[in-house]
Order: C-alpha cells, then structure tokens, then sequence
C-alpha cells in the first residue's frame, strides 16, 4: 500500500475544521476549572485562521499543533476529575464530560497537522 501525503487542500480542510473546533471549546472551556488554558487556545485559533489566510508550511502547521495543549497530563495511571455522588459512587465532574467532549477533537486534529501522510 502506497504512503498518502497530504496535500495543501487536505491542509487547508483541516485547518477551517481545527478553526470550528477551537471556537467551540473555546466557547465551553471559558466556565471550566481548565479556563487558564483559555489564552493558549484562543493564540493558536489566531494562528489557525492567520495560515488560511496567508499560507503555510510544514513547519508553521507542526508549530501550530505543538503550541495546543492538553488540559491535563494523561499518563498511564491518570484519571479524569471526579467527584463523590450522595451513593458515594465516584464520577466523573460534568465540567470535565463536556470539556473533553470538545477537547479531543482539537487534540486529534493537532496530531494530524504534525504528521506528513499515513498509509
């Protein structure tokens, strides 16, 4: 099987789809206890419409994906914020369901941009 590059359409696609999906965690993560990463994500969606504007290379999508971070560091043992319940069940905090909601798509679709192709 052939190894797909992807192309400058395919770059420009993904960045209005990462544009979309920065505005909407943006939009949630503002009433987060994860707000304080409201500023890095609002920079790099400044950044995403700037390279559909101007153009772009390799090395500005790669600096672009490096520069949006994840809320939390998701090591092996890592888990989500939880809560105890009155059943005293631990679950997750609402907060954090629609959070990571909107999170993992802007997470995925950074890894894209660092890579070249697949196959």
């Amino acid at each position: 099987m052939a190894e797909y590059r992807y192309t400058s359409a395919d770059r420009l696609s993904q960045l209005k789809t990462l544009e979309s999906a920065l505005t909407e965690l943006i939009r949630v993560i503002n009433s987060t206890p994860a707000m304080t990463y409201v500023d890095d994500y609002r920079l790099a969606l400044a950044k995403t419409v700037e390279l559909q504007k101007e153009g772009f290379n390799q090395n500005q999508l790669s600096a672009l994906a490096r520069g949006i971070p994840d809320v939390f560091n998701r090591h092996k043992e890592w888990i989500p914020p939880m809560h105890q319940i009155e059943t005293g069940e631990w679950v997750e905090h609402e907060w954090w369901k629609l959070l990571d909601e909107k999170l993992q798509p802007v997470l995925s679709l950074a890894k894209t941009l660092k890579t070249l192709g697949y196959y």
